[in-house]
């Protein structure tokens, strides 16, 4: 269900052996071997493995310098407050081990990373580091882990209010006014023609789950929400049983189970209700029309922008059937010169194509 991370991967020009993991070793660190595959055309090999308070892992090794990480927690909403993407901002403002106000600030500036970020899906919030440098990749590491299982955010208001909303009083004579960093992003993000039509094309193919609300936050909601209702979500999807772990790279492989189990090996399995449900079939094509933003004195007559979706899976596809889909969808609308989308352009119907293609991120797959 996960994205490809956004960084590239290259090998190393010294001879690599993959290290080897047996049974025996994923039990000294708490974990259980459930699965082991050489990926030949990468000269990998892939773990599977899930610790004993439930937590998910893949490891794999190659010859990569350029060593990686996620931390992933399934994270489906009911509404449109934007909890999740609040949390994904504010686990990154200090932890238990790390009370500093702004850690991830700290990282950015004087890490030897190659990728450090953290992304709000529909369905799951992902925190993915990388660096080419041993010491400095699993010192993002350790940080990352302390900040998403053991935040400071969830004991302390004014980080809710710092990233999710508060009010502001600029001057005596005027009214209050909503602030927050993600208050104020996702009023960027809804003033964007483009994210409009495709958040109005999700919520219209999937009304009745998680997909059809805005987990990033509709800023008319997202001052419903209260810093209670962070900490429940925290509490009820932050947990390891609910978590999803990734390695990649040339590292240690026990180094990685060691590391892992310091911060899990004090939960206890829990079974997370955090199942994103199927969808139902449409039983009949569903049109929307909605308004967008333009500049004032801006001419209109070309401003609009049309699109047409379908839904074209009832479930995740199989590996063949992911790899058949991004061949397909690359020789539709790939490049400007595909068939699709040059028939479009030659069409006359609008002056460009935007966001077209196949959506492959989430439990259904659309076109």
């Amino acid at each position: 269900i996960f994205s490809p991370l956004p960084f590239p991967f290259w090998y190393s020009t010294f001879p690599f052996v993959c290290p080897t993991m047996d049974a025996a070793m994923a039990q000294k660190h708490g974990f259980q071997l459930l699965r082991t595959e050489r990926v030949a055309e990468m000269e990998a090999v892939a773990h599977v493995l899930v610790h004993r308070c439930g937590a998910q892992l893949v490891s794999v090794s190659l010859a990569d310098e350029n060593k990686t990480f996620a931390a992933a927690f399934r994270t489906p909403v009911s509404n449109g407050r934007g909890m999740p993407h609040i949390l994904e901002h504010s686990v990154l403002c200090g932890s238990r081990k790390f009370p500093v106000k702004e850690p991830f600030v700290e990282l950015l500036k004087g890490s030897l990373n190659t990728f450090l970020n953290a992304f709000t899906y529909p369905d799951r919030t992902v925190y993915p580091v990388a660096s080419c440098n041993l010491r400095d990749f699993y010192n993002l590491v350790d940080v990352y882990l302390d900040a998403v299982l053991h935040p400071r955010a969830i004991e302390d208001p004014a980080v809710y209010a710092q990233e999710g909303w508060h009010y502001e009083l600029d001057d005596a004579d005027k009214a209050l006014t909503f602030k927050g960093v993600v208050f104020n992003e996702m009023k960027g993000v809804f003033s964007d023609p483009l994210s409009t039509q495709s958040r109005t094309t999700l919520h219209s193919l999937f009304p009745k789950t998680n997909y059809g609300m805005e987990s990033g936050g509709d800023p008319a909601e997202i001052p419903l929400g209260s810093f209670e209702e962070l900490q429940a979500f925290y509490r009820r999807f932050y947990h390891p049983s609910n978590a999803f772990f990734w390695f990649w790279g040339d590292d240690p492989v026990e180094e990685r189970l060691r590391v892992l189990n310091e911060y899990l090996k004090d939960y206890s399995a829990t079974s997370p209700d955090s199942e994103v449900p199927l969808h139902p079939p449409l039983q009949a094509p569903v049109s929307a029309q909605v308004r967008f933003a333009a500049d004032p004195g801006e001419a209109l007559d070309k401003k609009a922008i049309l699109s047409e979706a379908w839904v074209i899976s009832k479930d995740v596809p199989s590996v063949d059937e992911y790899l058949e889909l991004s061949l397909l969808n690359h020789l539709l609308v790939g490049t400007t010169g595909a068939s699709l989308w040059k028939a479009l352009i030659d069409s006359g119907l609008g002056s460009t194509v935007v966001n077209s293609g196949l959506d492959l991120d989430l439990r259904h797959e659309f076109f």
